[in-house]
């Protein structure tokens, strides 16, 4: 079934399931079974990562079909797959992508006929993502492929990319030095002229895949390039390999 349909059927969960779900002591069960970031952590650092969590679920709204109804660990990955990417950043609430859509499968639009995983709109502030794949990312933990940390990189692009200072998650010294080396990692991977708008989406691309590598394969990124990897933890504020303190 495509998204267009799928929406017409999603509904908002209620307050007072909403106030179940925002529960520490099931977010914390959850995050211990899926998520080996969240596992390695100090337990002063899983304090600091729920506080986070809390304050992130305020301004979250979650979507769901009457079929397949909110359950407390889609909350606890997707909400805590923000915090993972912006565990060392000063700014970690999102102000525009803040309207979550989870479905029960892999989904199509109108307009692309392709199983889609995952995506974020622009124009709604709307992330989209099939629980199956968002869950498959979490349980294997080492193959570079996670869908939650993968949407959730393009949603603090682009609130970074299009919403100026108020919108800015990474400083931007730290930024303009990522569009720097992703722009020459580009540049040797292809020599043929691109478009303006192929080479734009290429940009996003990247900066998504290797947020998922750094997380998931950080000694595979240091040596495939010291220069992205050591750009990565300056943006991040992060160095996953450091895997009970990773905050630098």
């Amino acid at each position: 079934m495509a998204l267009r349909d799928w929406k017409n059927m999603f509904r908002r969960q209620d307050s007072d399931h909403a106030s179940f779900l925002g529960e520490v002591a099931f977010r914390h069960e959850y995050l211990l079974v899926y998520s080996a970031y969240y596992r390695e952590l100090t337990p002063r650092l899983q304090v600091r990562f729920q506080q986070r969590l809390s304050r992130i679920l305020r301004k979250l709204r979650f979507y769901t079909t009457p079929a397949f109804p909110l359950q407390p660990e889609m909350v606890a990955l997707v909400a805590g797959a923000i915090v993972q990417v912006t565990f060392g950043l000063k700014r970690f609430i999102p102000t525009y992508f803040t309207e979550i859509y989870i479905t029960p499968a892999s989904y199509t639009y109108p307009s692309r006929q392709v199983p889609m995983k995952g995506d974020v709109n622009l124009d709604t502030g709307i992330m989209t993502l099939s629980w199956p794949a968002v869950k498959e990312g979490f349980l294997i933990e080492d193959d570079a492929q996670n869908t939650a940390l993968h949407e959730v990189s393009h949603c603090l692009d682009l609130e970074t990319t299009f919403f100026g200072k108020e919108g800015y998650f990474f400083d931007q010294t730290h930024w303009e030095d990522w569009e720097k080396k992703a722009l020459q990692r580009l540049a040797n991977q292809s020599r043929r002229m691109v478009s303006k708008r192929t080479h734009h989406s290429k940009m996003k691309e990247l900066f998504a895949n290797t947020v998922e590598i750094f997380f998931e394969r950080p000694e595979a990124l240091l040596q495939l390039s010291p220069a992205i990897y050591g750009t990565m933890c300056q943006l991040l504020g992060q160095d996953p390999r450091r895997k009970e303190s990773p905050i630098l």
